[in-house]
């Protein structure tokens, strides 16, 4: 994460969980509570407490942030106490199934006291980035989004023959999607990048981030089940079923091929792109959902961050689709995740053996 995004982060914070006053009204929640865990007290409603916490949970939007922003709200214990993440972990302490009275308070308490400790945090970095960064209003955009891609695991960029091989890629990725457009790669433009895992920050225009989105998350969809086949295949093999396991992974790479034709006929329907007569352009898309695929299976993301101020924007109906399909796009990549640390387990044992 950059320099600029930590800082607005921090920024974020500040508006809108300190100045909404979230922990006080946590705190308000947890004194009802605690005085009805004490023997022999009649015992208090906490609902006008509960209403107050949901009503200023439901206020906050995660949507204007970054993976790596929500990455760090996670790092400092505040991600799950906020927004509907908090409102889910909220309603499961105070089940309306039975509240444990010794229970509930203590977990509202220690709520109170991750957060309190990642905002202290949160206030340290800003003290040491004020000064060093500039407090300047971000760009104003013009029927534009920014994007970021992680070039991570195997997809990762670690010296010039890999920026080269990845740049040709994407300039490959670009070129199909913008060319179904009647666009240049051009109008995808760098707008800066990051060490690290290497974080390319890019600027194009709502309908090419329409269809980038929309065929990611086809992408995602194929990846998840070529990762599933994949781990069955590992488990088959270490059971000595080295023949079912080969059908498996025949089966994985079918299931791709499917899933490219499946994607460009989801590109056709959902975005209207891509006339049927027009060979070039699904040639060239193809051939980028191709490269894309690869890209993911290796480790690599895709993110896109919506603007704070997006109520113009939402009367935009290409606008609204992005909306709908970044959390899409961020339960499929958790899952993609999390299937390919199991398959990274399953081959290091595997090696262990040999």
């Amino acid at each position: 994460m950059t320099v600029d995004e930590l800082y607005k982060l921090v920024k974020w914070v500040q508006s809108e969980v300190v100045e909404k006053d979230v922990t006080k009204a946590y705190q308000q929640l947890y004194a009802v509570l605690s005085k009805n865990a004490q023997p022999n007290q009649p015992t208090q409603s906490f609902e006008k407490e509960k209403s107050n916490l949901v009503s200023k949970l439901e206020s906050i939007s995660v949507d204007s942030l970054s993976s790596y922003q929500i990455e760090y709200l996670e790092k400092y214990g505040l991600y799950k106490y906020i927004g509907l993440e908090g409102i889910s972990n909220i309603n499961d302490i105070l089940s309306s199934s039975g509240i444990d009275l010794v229970y509930a308070p203590q977990k509202i308490n220690m709520i109170i006291s991750q957060m309190n400790q990642g905002l202290q945090k949160l206030k340290q970095i800003d003290v040491g980035l004020t000064g060093l960064v500039e407090d300047k209003i971000l760009m104003q955009l013009d029927n534009e989004i920014l994007m970021s891609i992680r070039f991570a695991g195997q997809a990762a960029i670690s010296n010039i023959s890999d920026l080269k091989k990845w740049g040709n890629i994407w300039f490959e990725i670009g070129r199909g999607i913008t060319m179904a457009h009647d666009m240049s790669p051009e109008s995808i433009k760098i707008i800066g990048a990051t060490k690290g895992s290497v974080i390319l920050e890019l600027v194009t225009n709502y309908d090419i981030m329409l269809t980038i989105s929309t065929i990611t998350l086809g992408v995602y969809k194929v990846v998840e089940d070529i990762l599933d086949l994949w781990n069955t295949a590992e488990d088959l093999k270490t059971k000595n079923l080295e023949d079912i396991a080969e059908n498996i992974l025949s089966a994985a790479e079918d299931r791709k091929q499917k899933g490219i034709t499946e994607i460009i006929e989801i590109v056709k329907s959902e975005i209207k792109l891509l006339p049927p007569d027009d060979s070039e352009k699904i040639s060239n898309l193809t051939h980028s959902i191709k490269e894309l695929m690869d890209f993911i299976e290796k480790g690599g993301t895709i993110d896109y961050t919506i603007p704070e101020n997006h109520n113009e924007q939402e009367k935009n109906s290409t606008f609204q689709k992005l909306i709908e399909t970044r959390p899409k796009l961020k339960v499929k990549e958790k899952r993609i995740e999390a299937l390919e640390a199991y398959n990274k387990v399953s081959n290091d044992e595997e090696e262990k053996e040999d």
